[in-house]
């Protein structure tokens, strides 16, 4: 009988052990997440930014690190946050306040996208795509005041881009929605179709609770490597993934019909889709994800392949996929986010597309 008591009380002795040292284990990791430079892999030195002044690209990278965001349904960014590199609005929006209910005297134009029109890496939101837009739009006297609005989320595609303009930025009057995208279809491997199966799935980075796991899973180098992955990619998924792009946006120009809003539909340049001259620093992003980025350059191929069929709904369509062309300055900092010069090269192209229809458009009111 002692002999069973004695086994009980080291069994428990070593699980009160056990548990201590997992807990210490635990406080260490969340030291560690608390004091690492969060921008050790962001890519501030790269040539792209060579004449960004050090302390500005830092901050941007903290900044973009410090925003909040939240998940109702998809993901959103929580209003009236300020930093010195960015704002979000009262309304969720990157950039100056707006008013819900669209003035008289405005055109009022959304710009919808992933990060490449939230503008990440952008040094302000007045160097991000829409920022550029609404500064080239400011100079002209127009009978009405033309208002760009960034409506552009991190890690935004066509299913969640199709959610948010139903059921937000419909309410906020939408003279002409812009479409920027593609690149985050294009890479979506999961193949995800609906809101339920994307943004309600499980995400590492709202695990709070016990992160020692997840910490050790990525200091380990576990989490699959991006070219293995797009290698398993073959033309059916490509042909399945284009239709999925193309009919939600098919279904948002043929909402605009009934809405009284315009839809311009735009495919976005990556690293590979043109021919830009490639700086080293571009070079190597390309070698090292090459497998991926010919893919996605692949699936890119058949979105714009498929800008016909768009054509006979949208309002107009444009393929910018060789916007960097001739272009022999660094202009990429990974295989599609820019610098605020590259912000500037495709708000120019855009600008261009879109100002004789803006202006038929006011003309016309």
């Amino acid at each position: 009988m002692s002999v069973q008591v004695s086994y009980k009380k080291q069994l428990t002795f070593f699980l009160i052990l056990f548990v201590l040292f997992l807990i210490v284990v635990e406080i260490s990791v969340r030291i560690y997440e608390y004091l690492e430079d969060v921008c050790n892999d962001w890519n501030i030195e790269s040539q792209v930014f060579a004449n960004t002044d050090t302390e500005i690209r830092k901050q941007v990278c903290l900044d973009l690190h410090a925003k909040s965001e939240k998940y109702d349904t998809i993901r959103l960014y929580p209003p009236n946050q300020h930093f010195p590199t960015l704002n979000i609005n009262s309304e969720g929006f990157r950039g100056p306040e707006i008013l819900r209910e669209k003035p008289d005297n405005v055109y009022r134009i959304f710009v919808v996208g992933g990060s490449t029109i939230f503008g990440d890496g952008a040094t302000s939101d007045e160097t991000t795509i829409p920022g550029f837009l609404q500064k080239f739009f400011d100079k002209n006297n127009f009978d009405l005041h033309v208002e760009v609005i960034n409506a552009g989320i991190e890690s935004a595609y066509s299913t969640t881009e199709n959610y948010y303009i139903k059921n937000t930025i419909l309410f906020f009057q939408p003279d002409l929605i812009i479409s920027y995208g593609g690149l985050n279809d294009a890479g979506d491997t999961s193949m995800r179709e609906n809101i339920q199966s994307s943004e309600t799935s499980f995400d590492v980075r709202q695990i709070l609770i016990y992160r020692t796991p997840f910490f050790l899973w990525g200091q380990l180098g576990l989490y699959p490597d991006a070219n293995d992955l797009f290698s398993k990619i073959d033309s059916k998924w490509i042909s399945e993934r284009t239709d999925v792009w193309k009919n939600h946006w098919l279904d948002i120009c043929e909402l605009g019909e009934e809405k009284k809003f315009k839809t311009i539909i735009m495919v976005q340049p990556m690293l590979g889709s043109g021919d830009k001259n490639l700086s080293s620093y571009e070079s190597s992003v390309q070698s090292n994800l090459h497998v991926k980025i010919n893919v996605m350059n692949n699936t890119l191929n058949e979105f714009a392949m498929s800008l016909n069929e768009l054509d006979e709904k949208c309002y107009a369509t444009e393929d910018l996929r060789n916007v960097f062309d001739r272009i022999d300055e660094p202009v990429y900092y990974d295989l599609a986010h820019v610098s605020d010069f590259g912000n500037k090269i495709v708000a120019e192209k855009i600008y261009e597309k879109i100002l004789p229809l803006v202006v038929n458009d006011i003309q016309n009111n």
